[in-house]
C-alpha cells in the first residue's frame, strides 16, 4: 500500500498510476492521519504542509516511540523489524517551500527522501524505484527522470 497525503493532483494521479502498474493500493489518509500509524505500507508520500504541524509532530512523536521501544533481534527480548513497520516504510516528503519548520522523522538510513512537490514525473519514478527495492539510489532516479524529460 502507497499512503499519499498531498493536494497536488498531479501527484496523486501520478502515484495512483504507479499503484495500477505495481498492484500496490493507493491510500489517500484523512485527518488527522494516523492511518500513516495505523496501516502498514510500502511507501509514504507526504506534504507536511498539507498534514499541519501538530499532525506532523504527532507522526514524528509516535516514530520516535517506536524506535526507542525497538529491541534488535538477537536479544531476548527481541523482535526485529517486522514488528516495527513504521522505520522501515520508505517515505518521500513533499517540499514547496524553504525553511520550513517541521522536525525531520526519525527513519532508517537510505528510506527518507525530499522531494520538490510540484515534480510529479519525479516523484513517480522514485514511488517505482521504493516498491521495487525498498531503497533507491536517488541520483540514478533523477538522472533517469531527467532523461524522459527531453
Amino acid at each position: 500500500m502507497i499512503q499519499v497525503v498531498t493536494d497536488n493532483l498531479e501527484v496523486a494521479g501520478a502515484l495512483v498510476d504507479v499503484g495500477h502498474e505495481l498492484d500496490a493500493t493507493v491510500h489517500f489518509p484523512d485527518y488527522p492521519y494516523t492511518d500513516l500509524i495505523a496501516l502498514s505500507s510500502s511507501l509514504l508520500v507526504v506534504d507536511r504542509n498539507v498534514m499541519g504541524k501538530e499532525a506532523w509532530q504527532t507522526f514524528c512523536g509516535y516514530r520516535q516511540e517506536e524506535r526507542a521501544a525497538y529491541v534488535p533481534k538477537g536479544t531476548p527480548e527481541g523482535r526485529g523489524p517486522a514488528e516495527y513497520h513504521g522505520l522501515y516504510t520508505p517515505m518521500v516528503i513533499l517540499i514547496s517551500r524553504r525553511g520550513e519548520d517541521f522536525p525531520r522523522p526519525p527513519a532508517s538510513p537510505g528510506q527518507l527522501f525530499y522531494v520538490e512537490k510540484f515534480s510529479d514525473d519525479l516523484v513517480a519514478e522514485l514511488a517505482r524505484e521504493l516498491l521495487r527495492h525498498k531503497t533507491a539510489d536517488i541520483h540514478s532516479v533523477v538522472e533517469r527522470v531527467n532523461r524522459n524529460r527531453m
